[in-house]
């Protein structure tokens, strides 16, 4: 189920608008506007009581309904303007999850794997920490896709993604490339801890098979290029040249065969041991 999924459609009443410019337009918090609701509900039924009281001929069933109306009133109207803002709240939330996420994967999509990566990179620049680029591509992807669907070749790409978020630490970076292709930054370890990872990653994903519709097991594997994203040892790479070399990895450990890692060592690709 899409955490979402229960948010208004994009043709919401004109009201969830008119809330919306409010509170891009004045900054005004959610709760002020609640509050602001619920002042106005109780002024009303406040006047209402105040008009009954000082006019000409007050009888007691007068006194009894003013005295009521801020009951039926105000709660009615507070509990409108807290739906109201729920409802905008779940749309907004939905708006930027489908901005940031993978709609299939739901992992970061290319863009906000980008920002988080930059974000990363300078934090572990900064704080002296070594960090790491895994890149991660599926292996002969096109043929699941030719011989058995492009619904198999989706619930690949799921799998795969699942199996790679089960990795993840707190703090890692973790995001749908493109196509077939992840990536994945760890931040605070050496090159073999961050070797280990890869390791990992390619074992699970080679020792979970597809099953198919039909209840057939299709074997997967993935090729991996592994490159220093910020190193003691390289204090001038920049966030380009790792991406660079990862790439590079990565199409070493395809020429190699596919199903193995390759790690970035200046300008040359060695192979990690199995």
């Amino acid at each position: 189920m899409h955490p979402y999924e229960d948010a208004p459609p994009s043709d919401s009443p004109r009201i969830l608008a008119l809330f919306r410019r409010m509170i891009v337009k004045f900054g005004v918090a959610r709760s002020v506007i609640a509050m602001t609701l619920t002042s106005l509900a109780m002024s009303l039924a406040g006047s209402a009581l105040l008009r009954t009281l000082l006019g000409s001929g007050i009888e007691q069933k007068d006194v009894v309904v003013a005295a009521l109306l801020p009951m039926l009133i105000a709660p009615p109207l507070a509990w409108m303007g807290i739906n109201l803002i729920s409802r905008l709240d779940r749309s907004e939330r939905a708006q930027q999850h489908l901005a940031t996420h993978d709609s299939l994967t739901e992992l970061c999509n290319r863009r906000e794997f980008f920002q988080r990566m930059a974000r990363v990179h300078e934090r572990a620049h900064r704080e002296g920490r070594p960090a790491w680029l895994l890149m991660l591509d599926l292996d002969r992807f096109k043929a699941i896709n030719d011989e058995c669907g492009h619904l198999a070749g989706d619930r690949a790409i799921r799998q795969v993604a699942d199996l790679c978020r089960a990795e993840t630490r707190p703090g890692d970076v973790l995001g749908r490339y493109g196509g077939d292709e992840f990536a994945l930054v760890v931040v605070g370890l050496d090159r073999e801890a961050a070797g280990s990872i890869a390791a990992r990653l390619r074992q699970r994903i080679t020792a979970t098979p597809l099953i198919l519709s039909d209840g057939r097991r299709l074997a997967l594997s993935t090729s991996i290029g592994l490159a220093a994203l910020v190193s003691p040892d390289s204090p001038g790479l920049t966030l380009d040249r790792s991406i660079g070399q990862a790439d590079d990895a990565l199409r070493e450990a395809k020429r190699l065969g596919r199903d193995r890692i390759c790690v970035a060592a200046g300008e040359r690709c060695e192979p990690l041991a199995a």
